[in-house]
């Protein structure tokens, strides 16, 4: 078995939050390239569109929704909307994610919650939406994003509410696979 049969992902559909740029456009495209029909969840809708123009030209569907992985009626929103454009969800990849380098003595209230309401409370938010639709469906694929900043203190990054969040969401995602 070839590298392309072994990834072949023709006929799935993925759902990608902050796939306007980094990681999570190179993780809508290379799922289209792998077969797969992409809903990209971004808040910057102009980033979004210009990843949906590649996606379309490699010949698989598309398409952009804005949404603020913060706020839970825009995430329930949009991956409603998502899910009727694409018939389903196999995969989603909660991706969004930010990130703010600066001593904690110097973080703001607001600097603080900026990250932790988006890297963890984001990913929460996309969790709960997806296993709304792919419950019915009794299958489906969730995949969240962390980073090594989650299990070590990154030296000489200051960035503590960054690695306080991102290793929620390595728990988060061990407590949400048992339940």
């Amino acid at each position: 078995m070839n590298a392309v049969e072994l990834f072949n992902l023709e006929g799935r559909k993925a759902l990608i939050t902050g796939a306007g740029r980094g990681i999570g456009r190179v993780l809508a495209i290379s799922l289209a390239q792998a077969g797969c029909d992409i809903a990209i969840l971004e808040k910057n809708i102009e980033d979004a569109h210009n990843v949906v123009g590649e996606i379309k030209k490699i010949g698989k569907k598309a398409a952009a929704f804005q949404v603020d992985v913060t706020r839970k009626a825009e995430v329930e929103k949009a991956f409603g909307a998502a899910a009727k454009f694409l018939g389903r969800l196999d995969i989603v990849i909660n991706n969004a994610g930010v990130c703010i380098h600066e001593a904690a003595e110097d973080t703001s209230e607001e600097h603080f919650d900026y990250i932790v309401d988006t890297d963890l409370k984001g990913v929460f938010l996309c969790c709960q939406s997806a296993m709304k639709v792919m419950k019915p469906q009794k299958k489906g694929s969730i995949i969240n994003i962390a980073s090594m900043s989650g299990t070590i203190s990154n030296y000489p990054q200051k960035q503590a509410h960054y690695n306080a969040a991102k290793a929620g969401v390595i728990l988060l995602t061990k407590c949400l696979a048992v339940e």
